[in-house]
């Protein structure tokens, strides 16, 4: 049955529809499928991405085959495979994201063409490489041809297209076809038949004719050998029994082969660009004179060689050779130095690097912990019935939006408990809905996820709900993540805190509790990592969040059962749990007081191994707090334990003052000043404390010394933060309708004038940039405007300059009070004779001076630049603003001032 035909979607449908890719190009279609260029956003890199038809992708046989292999795939890493990325399916079509590889494919390159023999056996042997690391994986082609080989810039062979994912074998490699063995149309695709085709591939590059059943040996037509002819002929037997046993066996056979043990560096041919018809005369027979440096060949008879005369021997004292000995020796030493001091200097600049990464860092989560506390807000309000609260309008739903982002979208709004609308792709059931979180992730940074959404780590009160959990997995290879953990020594507890009793107890060592592909629980540890189900209950309550447990633990500890959380690890009779929570050292020293406990405290070299050991899996590149901290005197320990000046990691100085300890994980201790972000913290019940506890910095300790000021400081930049988050909405908000006005007009268009425009209006959109439309469109642009694509223009840029203003305004504000008080707390300062402090509010009022540097010490631009295209602009339009008329060439028709 003949396909229907498939009209390619256009670039700006393609955008619509996977809005995380930018689409740059159509590379090449049929009526099967088609391919594109495009970048992905998030990585900026070049891929291909591949549509199949809605008449291929409707088969519910064909998609479970295309999912399976899309997964296979995805695993392999070999330099000889096109890599494949991700896959999925969108408005009825499967598609699958894959490696952009720059060149034409081997069918083009060598049509009609004898390849150099030693450049075939080097393209052969790429191949090979490629095919034998894909069947090792269990993984078999079934339609190899030379157009489904692709040459990168290198001339350098990648295979891709594997296990004919059209539902059917391609043209070129269709039952009869050149390329197909001839068991195929009865058992399949098998490795036999992949041997078959490379054989048939290896006779084309040196005949330059197709393989056929009969053909002439290919030294008849080629300089190749009569070798190649066996191999060949033993490649492409009819038999398969009688072919070669796997590829690997095919390519070590070649003559010139690499050894089977080589790296798996890519196989091919050298570095040429293009192949070249086989040309070159035939190797001279003759020795050539050998070249300085090479051996000259033995001659037949050795004896009759005059004797070498017999070695002078001298005797005396070298001085020379002393002389240089001392010299190698003083360079050796100078290099030591040098060395030393390059270690040193190295391990400074990763230390600076790593604590500007960690300020950056500690910005952003600063902004997304008040966006969490603000949605905490509107639960606690909703749950008492208070309804003086404005709730704000919700985000319009964008059209054809991802599992994953409509979960971002909506994630405050979980988190607050409302339940009006789930992500897409959840699933209810009884009273909780669930939701498939793929990415894989360790246990407690799963369970820190969940929390952020409002739900928890899917929980097990059932076998129904494991069997449906199950059901649910992201891979048939690996497990899930399960809503419960050990708590002490062999309890398991929920992830709401409650006490669980598996049926049969999990194998395995680790303490947090998987879901294997056979439905099997098993302990796995803190370096897993796997998918999970997030899951959300439908009253809106969430009693799995860490304040929650950690209120149950500090009223249990009384108890002779205290009730630990799940995840809890019990070392020499210390209870620790490790919180995947990025915190501000006051942050966690509040979380550890609400619990009755102390940030972990390694006094001891025994104390400080057990705590490595919890830790040294964790992924924390920001370090973990424990209870360490040093004001302007010594070091101290929250527990009151004698200081013992710890083991620091390799490069860190005790020079600072205002620190506190982190453990970084498989590294060792170091410190970060408190207003840094830690990737989590460690907390610790114990009995350890010996007389009287250190008094640790209070939890609103002042960095600058000056409590009045930083309050003062504080509460200013959470003002200018909540108008600029404002601004940033307003921002989007315009940038959509800029868009949508433009895609409004040009649909309604004549289609002859849709197509003229088309172009400009795509290149118009592409313009915004941070959510910020064009100020000004100039002639080097190439964009030309009609008069209503102007007047859209101009209404959003002037809408944009209002929202810029109204932040300004409202920022000043702020400032003019701000600084109004800091020069009172000067004015007293110097009054009180407080020079330090004198001399930090002079700075602040300095700072202070202007909006934009204010704003900027907060990390926030005043009025970010506008993108405009090209740089000489243009004059405005003189059209009539009824009709609509093709672009002309000349000048740009209008402009936006």
């Amino acid at each position: 049955m003949t396909p229907p035909n498939f009209t390619a979607p256009s670039l700006e449908t393609m955008n619509a529809l996977l809005p995380a890719f930018e689409f740059k190009a159509l590379i090449a279609s049929n009526d099967l499928s088609v391919v594109y260029m495009a970048n992905q956003r998030s990585l900026d890199r070049q891929v291909a991405i591949k549509l199949l038809s809605p008449h291929v992708s409707e088969s519910a046989e064909f998609r479970k085959s295309f999912e399976v292999t899309a997964r296979m795939m995805a695993r392999l890493n070999h330099p000889n495979l096109i890599g494949v990325y991700d896959s999925g399916l969108v408005d009825g079509m499967l598609y699958f994201v894959m490696e952009f590889v720059p060149g034409k494919s081997l069918a083009r390159s060598a049509k009609g063409q004898q390849v150099d023999v030693k450049q075939a056996l080097g393209l052969i042997n790429g191949i090979a490489a490629g095919l034998t690391h894909a069947h090792e994986h269990g993984i078999v082609h079934g339609d190899l041809n030379p157009g489904n080989v692709l040459l990168n810039q290198k001339a350098e062979p990648k295979v891709g297209n594997f296990g004919s994912t059209h539902g059917q074998p391609s043209a070129a490699q269709g039952v009869g076809s050149s390329y197909s063995a001839p068991e195929t149309l009865k058992q399949g695709p098998s490795v036999c038949g992949d041997i078959f085709a490379l054989g048939a591939i290896l006779y084309e590059l040196l005949t330059g004719h197709p393989h056929r059943e009969g053909a002439p040996a290919p030294s008849t037509l080629s300089k190749c050998g009569e070798a190649i002819d066996a191999l060949w002929k033993k490649a492409t037997h009819p038999d398969p029994a009688k072919r070669f046993s796997d590829v690997k066996s095919f390519s070590a056979s070649l003559p010139g082969s690499p050894s089977a043990s080589r790296t798996p560096k890519a196989a091919g041919m050298a570095p040429a660009t293009k192949i070249k018809p086989a040309a070159a005369p035939p190797v001279s027979e003759k020795l050539a004179k050998p070249a300085k440096g090479q051996a000259t060949p033995a001659r037949a008879n050795a004896a009759d060689d005059p004797a070498p005369p017999p070695p002078t021997i001298k005797v005396g004292f070298n001085w020379k050779l002393v002389r240089n000995l001392i010299i190698i020796g003083g360079l050796l030493y100078a290099i030591s130095l040098a060395w030393e001091n390059y270690k040193r200097t190295k391990t400074q600049r990763e230390r600076e690097h790593a604590d500007a990464v960690t300020e950056s860092q500690a910005a952003k989560e600063k902004k997304r912990l008040e966006e969490l506390k603000q949605a905490e807000e509107r639960r606690k309000n909703a749950s008492a019935g208070n309804t003086g609260t404005t709730t704000p309008a919700p985000t319009p739903k964008p059209s054809s939006e991802s599992p994953e982002a409509s979960l971002a979208r909506l994630r405050t709004d979980l988190y607050a408990g409302e339940r009006g609308e789930l992500p897409v792709g959840s699933v209810s059931q009884g009273d909780h809905a669930y939701f498939l979180v793929k990415d894989a992730m360790s246990w407690p940074e799963a369970s820190w996820f969940a929390e952020k959404h409002g739900g928890s780590v899917a929980i097990p009160n059932a076998s129904a709900d494991l069997g449906w959990l199950l059901s649910k997995m992201a891979s048939e290879e690996i497990g899930i993540w399960i809503g419960a953990a050990r708590s002490g020594r062999s309890d398991w507890r929920l992830a709401d805190g409650e006490l669980w009793k598996p049926k049969k107890e999990p194998s395995g060592t680790g303490r947090y509790l998987a879901l294997d592909k056979n439905g099997l629980l098993r302990g796995e540890g803190l370096k897993r990592k796997l998918p999970f189900v997030l899951q959300w209950r439908n009253d809106g309550k969430n009693p799995s969040q860490l304040e929650t447990l950690l209120a149950k633990t500090s009223q249990s500890l009384k108890s002779s059962s205290p009730a630990f959380p799940p995840g809890t690890v019990v070392l020499r009779n210390r209870h620790f749990l490790y919180v995947a929570r990025p915190a501000l050292w006051e942050d966690a020293l509040k979380v550890a007081q609400s619990a009755g406990a102390i940030l972990a405290v390694p006094s001891d070299n025994y104390e400080l191994t057990d705590i490595a050991e919890i830790t040294t899996e964790a992924n924390a590149p920001n370090g973990i707090w424990l209870g360490g901290f040093r004001m302007t005197g010594a070091w101290q320990w929250m527990s009151g334990e004698p200081w013992k000046t710890p083991k620091w990691a390799s490069g860190v100085k005790d020079e600072t003052t205002n620190r506190r300890v982190v453990i970084r994980p498989a590294t060792g201790l170091d410190h970060l000043p408190p207003t840094q972000f830690a990737s989590g913290f460690l907390l610790e019940w114990s009995s350890d404390s010996k007389g009287t506890p250190a008094s640790a910095p209070e939890t609103s300790a002042s960095p600058s010394g000056n409590a009045e000021f930083d309050a003062l400081t504080n509460r200013a930049r959470d003002l200018v933060t909540t108008a600029d988050r404002k601004r940033s909405d307003q921002l989007a908000s315009n940038a959509k309708t800029f868009t949508w006005d433009l895609d409004n007009w040009l649909k309604g268009l004549p289609r002859s004038e849709n197509i003229t425009w088309a172009p400009h209006v795509s290149l118009l959109k592409t313009s915004v940039s941070k959510n910020r439309v064009p100020s000004a469109v100039p002639l080097s642009s190439g964009i030309k405007l009609s008069p209503n694509m102007s007047k859209i223009a101009q209404d959003c840029a002037s809408r944009q300059e209002r929202i810029d203003a109204e932040f300004l305004a409202e920022a000043n504000r702020v400032r003019t009070s701000y600084t109004t008080k800091v020069r009172d707390m000067l004015s007293q300062a110097l009054k009180a004779g407080k020079g330090a402090n004198a001399k930090i509010l002079s700075e602040a009022l300095d700072q202070s001076s202007t909006s934009e540097k204010w704003l900027q010490s907060f990390g926030i631009d005043a009025k970010p630049q506008n993108p405009v295209p090209g740089n000489t602009p243009a004059a405005p339009s003189s059209r009539p603003q009824t009709g609509e008329a093709p672009p002309r060439s000349g000048p740009s028709d209008s402009l936006i001032e």
